[in-house]
């Protein structure tokens, strides 16, 4: 069914390189139930242009506080990002608008596909997060802000901790621009010689405890290909890359994006199919 899908997508447009890439955590062999003593498990979302969302579960009976100030995303060259961003204000109101970019991601549709349960269908099923913004729109004047140093999560809930990263090696646009440079290619990726690694750290406190808890994620990129559409075979160029990788639908984090040779406007053109699973706890 999903090559047929294509095939349809190919009688209707001009689709001139099909191209896949895939992210995985460095703990590979993770599994997705997490033992019975793990306090926190943590969701990692990349949409279709590269940017990242994390959901949090508390797995305790207690309250669990995120320190948002001492929580930070580590991109590829070392600089650290932290959740906290006192820049994003809002002016206070009943019903207030602060997502410029109007990016969503549906968490819950990738769990009923690869049939998850468990904690992280849990976790699948239940968020559905928007990516914050500095440009509000609202209908008062009294100034607040918005985001806080400190994210309480009640016993066994979960929460999106509010502020999104870009990955400039992920996504679309990223790919478009690999394409054109070159094609008919796959490449595969280790931790040590990846061109794209980053790592989140998630600091917390569980009540009652005095101890402060701190889990450290890393990601890596470990594919990337690009094959060129010939006569509107888009078929061929899926081949190619299943050839080349066998596991490229079995990765819990992939895209892949079937490029036009022009621009669509009003992005009306569903263009890329992808999945996006990853986690971590401890």
């Amino acid at each position: 069914m999903f090559a047929a899908i294509f095939n349809s997508c190919a009688s209707s447009l001009d689709i001139r390189n099909v191209a896949y890439q895939s992210v995985r955590n460095v703990k590979e062999s993770l599994p997705p139930e997490p033992e019975t003593e793990a306090k926190i498990f943590a969701l990692f979302q990349l949409d279709n242009e590269g940017n990242l969302y994390v959901t949090v579960k508390n797995l305790t009976k207690e309250i669990m506080t995120v320190d948002k100030t001492k929580s930070f995303f580590v991109d590829n060259d070392g600089t650290s990002h932290y959740f906290y961003d006192p820049s994003v204000r809002t002016t206070s109101s009943s019903i207030t608008i602060a997502n410029g970019s109007g990016t969503t991601v549906n968490l819950g549709s990738v769990d009923h596909a690869f049939n998850i349960g468990g904690v992280l269908g849990s976790v699948l099923h239940g968020t559905n997060v928007s990516s914050s913004s500095t440009d509000i729109l609202s209908t008062s004047n009294s100034v607040t802000r918005t985001d806080m140093p400190q994210l309480s999560i009640a016993p066994n809930a979960q929460s999106y901790i509010g502020r999104s990263f870009a990955l400039p090696g992920y996504g679309k646009s990223f790919l478009k621009d690999v394409s054109t440079k070159k094609t008919d290619f796959s490449n595969k990726y280790t931790p040590e010689n990846t061109y794209q690694k980053f790592r989140v750290v998630i600091s917390y406190t569980i009540e009652g405890d005095s101890i402060a808890y701190k889990m450290s994620s890393e990601f890596y990129t470990n594919a990337v290909a690009s094959y060129a559409v010939h006569k509107g075979k888009v078929n061929n160029a899926l081949r190619n890359i299943y050839n080349n990788n066998p596991e490229a639908l079995k990765e819990l984090c992939y895209l892949y994006y079937f490029i036009p040779n022009k621009e669509y406007p009003g992005n009306t053109v569903v263009d890329d199919y992808s999945a996006s699973i990853l986690y971590d706890y401890q």
